[in-house]
């Protein structure tokens, strides 16, 4: 029998998909304003479908969230809250068309029997695009348009008592707030010590903590050791 704990938490990016929340795509509201062109939506709810069945077929428990309408972004469910081991911590976004992302995640995260840890609060503002577990004691978060220091102080103060070090990594300005780059813009973790990276885009301090963790990194059809 599975316990309680064993459906909620990860301190991995990289570990099986046994249980995953998503939500359905929202098919009316300001896609303009959002930055996105307006979708077909029986295109767009038959694509989602189709993503929901393939999670499936490869074993995945897959919680299927209500469109929260007028949210254009709030499919993207992890960017609006970010999984560690025992529960979720609740983010807040820096883009306008976002802030209220955080009321129906963390509706949804009850829903699905997901503690909730922490929020983020005041001034704080995370995108979980600007989030990874290097492994299980280090978490790697930008700091940019999106994600701010005071996000990073309060990520720390509830992960340091959980044995995890939030390592910052400035991101590049690049073309701008209006076309933002997360972290994961450019490095998506592969394996334990594999990642498919962009690495002109890779901050300093990012590619430091690859080399001393010595990834392989795969940069188009180049794989190096870094």
């Amino acid at each position: 029998m599975r316990s309680e704990v064993e459906t909620y938490g990860v301190t991995s990016s990289v570990a099986r998909l046994r249980r995953v929340l998503v939500r359905t795509p929202a098919t009316s509201g300001d896609f303009a304003a959002a930055g996105w062109r307006q979708p077909d939506a029986g295109t767009l709810l038959r694509q989602h479908a189709a993503f929901c069945e393939l999670l499936s077929d490869l074993g995945c428990d897959v919680v299927v969230a209500p469109a929260a309408e007028g949210l254009v972004d709030a499919c993207y469910m992890y960017d609006s809250a970010f999984t560690i081991g025992d529960g979720a911590i609740v983010l807040r976004s820096a883009k306008p068309d976002r802030s209220t992302e955080w009321e129906p995640a963390a509706a949804a995260l009850a829903d699905a029997g997901v503690p909730i840890v922490a929020h983020l609060t005041g001034e704080a503002r995370a995108d979980g695009g600007d989030l990874f577990f290097l492994d299980d004691r280090t978490l790697v978060a930008g700091r940019g348009y999106r994600t701010n220091a005071a996000a990073h102080r309060q990520l720390a103060e509830v992960l340091t008592p959980r044995g995890v070090t939030v390592e910052r990594v400035d991101l590049p300005h690049d073309t701008g707030p209006a076309h933002v780059l997360h972290t994961m813009s450019f490095i998506s973790p592969v394996a334990a010590d594999l990642a498919v990276v962009f690495e002109r885009l890779l901050p300093v301090p990012l590619v430091e903590l690859l080399d001393r963790e010595k990834f392989t990194v795969w940069d188009g059809d180049k794989r190096r050791l870094l």
